[in-house]
C-alpha cells in the first residue's frame, strides 16, 4: 500500500515546488518591470548622489529636466503617475512612454484647459518653451463634450495645439 502512495506524493511535491517558483519568477519580473518605467536622474544626482528634486523626460529633441512628479502623485501604477485630479481635469504621467496626458472633464472647455495647463506648468517646474518640447496629449472626456472628444488638442501655447470647438 506505501508503494503506491509514493508516487502520488512525489507528484504532489513536485507540482508545488513548480507553482511556488512560478509566482516567485512572476513577482520578480513584475518588480523589474516597474523600475525600468522610472526616468533617469539627473546628472548632478546620479554623481553626487544629493535628492535633486528633478526627473529628466527623454524626447525627440532632447532631455528635459523636470520637478520629480512621483513625490507629487496621487497615486503611481507601474510608473504611471496620477499627478493631479480635480473634477474638472486630470493630468497622468505615462513613464513607460514618457508622455504626459491632461484630460479635460469639464463641459467648461476653455476654461478648464487654461486651468489644467496653467497647473501643469506649475507642478513640473518648466516654463512654456520647455513644456511645448514635452510630448503632451491634452484631450477632452466624452462626458465633458461628445463632439470634442476623441482628439489630441496639445498644449494651447504650443506650435501643434489645437483650438477647442466653440462649446
Amino acid at each position: 500500500m506505501k508503494k503506491f502512495l509514493y508516487p502520488y506524493i512525489a507528484i504532489i511535491l513536485i507540482l508545488s515546488i513548480a507553482t511556488i517558483l512560478f509566482l516567485i519568477l512572476q513577482k520578480s519580473s513584475q518588480i523589474q518591470n516597474s523600475q525600468e518605467k522610472k526616468p533617469e536622474l539627473p546628472l548632478n544626482e546620479k554623481l553626487t548622489g544629493e535628492k535633486t528634486g528633478k526627473i529628466i523626460v527623454k524626447t525627440q529633441s532632447g532631455d528635459v529636466e523636470i520637478d520629480d512628479i512621483y513625490s507629487i502623485s496621487e497615486e503611481i501604477i507601474s510608473g504611471n503617475a496620477t499627478i493631479e485630479t480635480t473634477p474638472e481635469y486630470q493630468i497622468v504621467y505615462s513613464g513607460e512612454r514618457q508622455n504626459f496626458i491632461i484630460s479635460i472633464l469639464s463641459p467648461d472647455l476653455q476654461s478648464t484647459r487654461d486651468k489644467a495647463e496653467q497647473k501643469f506648468l506649475e507642478l513640473l517646474g518648466v516654463n512654456k518653451d520647455k513644456a511645448c518640447s514635452l510630448e503632451v496629449t491634452l484631450s477632452v472626456s466624452k462626458d465633458a463634450s461628445p463632439n470634442a472628444a476623441g482628439q489630441n488638442y496639445g498644449l494651447s501655447f504650443c506650435p501643434n495645439g489645437k483650438s477647442l470647438p466653440a462649446e
